[in-house]
């Protein structure tokens, strides 16, 4: 009988002492998570960080038929490039905050373009009926044409980069801290200047900028798509 009550103790007292165990390790992971978090949220301390991934579209250099101020560092005020390695904002199709702008832009000038090719060929069509003496449907030219569908920048090449935006339209902050293991912040660093006020973005009025030296392109290495 003793000894029956003495393994009814032990097995009613061995569940108490594993829950402790668990509640205590439970305790040490949570203690040491909060050290690793403040750790890692100190060193991951920028002084300007931005947070929205939609970008602008603006062309290396002045192209013909396209009214988008060129900027080629994205240095001009209400936007910058970002300082995070393999960090880009978004200039897929679309996704640019100044797609249609561009598109539509680009678009006339292709079809402006093309126009008088279309006008030539509808009167090449003309000539080769009286002279081969047929009736040709030449209906179709003209009808389906061509569309800008994007602007290639994959590996620094084309005409166009991907800036992104400043201040509060791109949700930027001082002492911010970058997205990473362990921790949520900010979607890239930015340059100080991307963080201050004095300049207005194209949602306010219009800025009259000084006279600027050709701007450099950017050295940084954008992707095909930076859907994340």
């Amino acid at each position: 009988l003793r000894q029956a009550v003495s393994c009814s103790k032990t097995t009613v007292a061995f569940p108490k002492i594993l829950m402790m165990l668990i509640r205590s390790a439970l305790l040490l992971a949570m203690a040491m998570a909060g050290r690793l978090n403040q750790n890692v949220f100190e060193e991951g301390k920028i002084p300007c960080g931005c947070n929205n991934k939609v970008g602008l579209l603006a062309p290396k250099e002045k192209l013909e038929g396209i009214d988008i101020a060129p900027d080629a560092a994205c240095a001009k005020p209400g936007v910058h490039a970002s300082k995070t390695p393999g960090r880009f904002c978004s200039c897929d199709q679309g996704k640019a905050k100044n797609w249609n702008v561009a598109a539509t832009a680009a678009q006339k000038r292709l079809d402006d373009a093309l126009q008088p090719k279309i006008e030539a060929l509808k009167s090449l069509m003309e000539k080769l009926q009286e002279k081969m003496g047929v009736e040709i449907d030449s209906s179709s030219i003209g009808k389906v044409k061509p569309k800008v569908t994007s602007f290639p920048r994959e590996e620094g090449e084309g005409l166009w980069v991907c800036c992104c935006q400043s201040q509060a339209a791109g949700k930027c902050k001082r002492n911010a801290m970058e997205n990473g293991w362990i921790k949520r912040g900010v979607h890239h660093a930015a340059p100080d200047r991307a963080c201050e006020d004095e300049f207005a973005t194209e949602t306010t009025a219009e800025v009259t900028e000084p006279e600027e030296e050709p701007q450099e392109p950017l050295t940084t290495v954008e992707p095909l798509s930076t859907v994340e």
